[in-house]
């Protein structure tokens, strides 16, 4: 299938979908915005945008330990497909690898149509041929209706199985309005709160139970951070405080609750550009 035959119907879809998973959402995306340095590295140097690259990294295995390409242990040749590759000395070797061999690093002219046509290309035709909607891109969104392949082959389509991760378009939306560098070209301008920082227009979170399971969610992501697995029982010793710490900031600053967790966690993990900071 070709992005010309598939274009329309991603506009449509695109026009459409609404979020259906808002605070699972921010939670990953939080995540993955601690480490927004190195998948702007990536993008400059294959021209891959880091707002397809995410969700990927996401979807796969959110390790920098593993193969963008099927989420296999980078200092082996994987074994899932694709088979054979490596080992690599870093991430963004394995990484690049993978844009490569399926032909990402190609593509020119980067809309939303097309970052959703190279995610279901990425991840397989199949459930289209099935008439759904495919989990990989909508999860999350209310365009996807379920099924799911739970094993390979021909036979392993389930039609009543709904896939548990998000789709890479509510994480990519959510991305590209909370940082505008990584959004840049994919959405308008964003409006601004009274305090000039980002406003999210929906999708907040609305009590601290919403706030637990933004960090219970984030934990993988934080493990990916460098040397911070030590740290992790104790990170997870101060949820309570962390919990608290978010309600104060966003009541105090009137931004967002995915704002002032992301504040939160970068004053745990101090020394990311770009992100809020606590004063």
């Amino acid at each position: 299938m070709t992005f010309d035959e598939l274009e329309a119907d991603y506009t449509r879809m695109i026009a459409a979908a609404k979020m259906t998973r808002p605070s699972a959402v921010n939670t990953i995306v939080t995540g993955l915005l601690i480490h927004r340095d190195r998948f702007l590295t990536l993008q400059q140097a294959t021209g891959v945008p880091a707002l397809w690259v995410m969700p990927v990294f996401y979807r796969e295995r959110p390790s920098f330990d593993a193969y963008l390409g099927n989420g296999d242990p980078l200092n082996a040749v994987t074994t899932r497909v694709p088979a054979g590759r490596g080992p690599f000395a870093t991430w963004e070797a394995g990484a690049r690898d993978a844009l490569e061999l399926e032909h990402i690093t190609q593509v020119e002219g980067w809309t939303w149509e097309r970052l959703c046509y190279q995610w279901e290309a990425w991840n397989g035709f199949g459930p289209r041929a099935h008439g759904r909607p495919t989990g990989y891109v909508w999860s999350g969104t209310d365009q996807y209706q379920g099924g799911k392949y739970i094993a390979d082959g021909p036979g392993g389509w389930s039609p009543g199985t709904w896939d548990s991760q998000l789709g890479c378009f509510a994480i990519a939306k959510a991305i590209a309005e909370l940082d505008e560098v990584i959004g840049q070209g994919f959405l308008p301008a964003k409006p601004t709160s009274a305090k000039g920082t980002p406003a999210m227009a929906t999708g907040t979170a609305q009590s601290i139970e919403d706030i637990l399971k933004l960090f219970e969610e984030v934990d993988p992501l934080l493990a990916a951070v460098p040397g911070i697995g030590p740290l992790l029982p104790f990170i997870n010793m101060l949820l309570p405080v962390a919990i608290q710490a978010v309600d104060t900031v966003a009541k105090a600053t009137g931004d967002s609750q995915a704002i002032a967790t992301t504040a939160v966690i970068n004053h745990l993990t101090p020394g990311k550009p770009n992100t809020p900071a606590l004063s």
